[in-house]
């Protein structure tokens, strides 16, 4: 998170360095060139913002039916200093391409109730299947969305895309507060319970399999176990091995060293490993 607008003591800081900044300053040209940078901290508590079913389908739905880029307004309602809560999804008249979006000119909310108008503070769009970072373009218009808040209101801007990546911002002025994706936490509110409930209750329930049995031997020690063993075999001259034809059938496969498939030695939990592995030193 940082601040919105620079504070007192933000101000006396640049203030302080500009001066010291100054007494070794040798004008090169008519213009003085000073930066700095304001770093942002963590938020010692997360903002919750929780979606109602019907919003997060929405806009779902907008997001994953557009191979355009889309936007959307959302009547959106502070509950307390960090909880938030976005009721429905409204999409406005604009104009769209696969990487812009822009608001048309034309009156929209004319007959929008004026309480759905003071709970329009949550705007978000699809990158489709692009990263979900901001650009210029998004940033200059937050300024102009912001600029016409009152001094303790709030706004929240998200960006997401196919693959449900998100990015978010809520300007909290009230607080003089900006707070970033990783100050914020997403849920949605399912009538039954919260959707992070519901993962969380499955998670504990689906299990990965796992394909070898356990053992105190590594992958990486049975490797360089049968690196030496397999060594001569794999020096022939460019020649290609084949399966071996049998007349019997069998469901084993010939490996270049003498232990087998079932061996309770080969133990890997990681599936590009076990990969790896046998690509390597398997052949048929």
């Amino acid at each position: 998170m940082r601040n919105y607008k620079i504070d007192d003591n933000q101000q006396k800081n640049l203030l302080a360095k500009f001066a010291e900044y100054l007494k070794t300053y040798t004008p090169g040209s008519t213009k003085i060139a000073f930066s700095d940078t304001i770093h942002e901290t963590k938020a010692t508590e997360k903002i919750l913002v929780t979606f109602s079913a019907v919003a997060y389908i929405k806009m779902r739905e907008l997001v994953d039916r557009s191979s355009f880029e889309i936007g959307w307004y959302g009547l959106i309602d502070k509950l307390s200093p960090t909880e938030y809560r976005i009721e429905d999804i409204i999409v406005y008249p604009q104009t769209v391409t696969s990487v812009t979006v822009k608001e048309d000119d034309e009156v929209w909310d004319a007959d929008m109730p004026m309480e759905d108008i003071r709970r329009r503070h949550f705007h978000g769009h699809s990158h489709v299947n692009m990263p979900v970072c901001p650009s210029t373009t998004d940033m200059e218009h937050r300024k102009e969305l912001t600029d016409m808040l009152n001094p303790d209101s709030f706004f929240l801007f998200l960006i997401t895309n196919k693959r449900c990546d998100i990015s978010a911002e809520l300007y909290d002025l009230s607080a003089n507060t900006i707070y970033n994706t990783d100050d914020i936490a997403f849920d949605v509110d399912l009538g039954t319970g919260s959707l992070a409930g519901f993962i969380e209750s499955y998670e504990k329930l689906v299990k990965q399999h796992k394909f070898f049995p356990e053992s105190s031997v590594s992958l990486k020690e049975k490797i360089v176990s049968n690196t030496t063993a397999t060594k001569t075999s794999n020096k022939i001259n460019s020649q290609k091995f084949t399966k071996k034809k049998s007349s019997k059938k069998s469901s084993k496969i010939d490996y270049p060293f003498e232990d087998s498939y079932e061996d309770e030695d080969f133990v890997s939990d990681d599936p590009q490993s076990v990969n790896d592995y046998l690509t390597k030193y398997m052949y048929y």
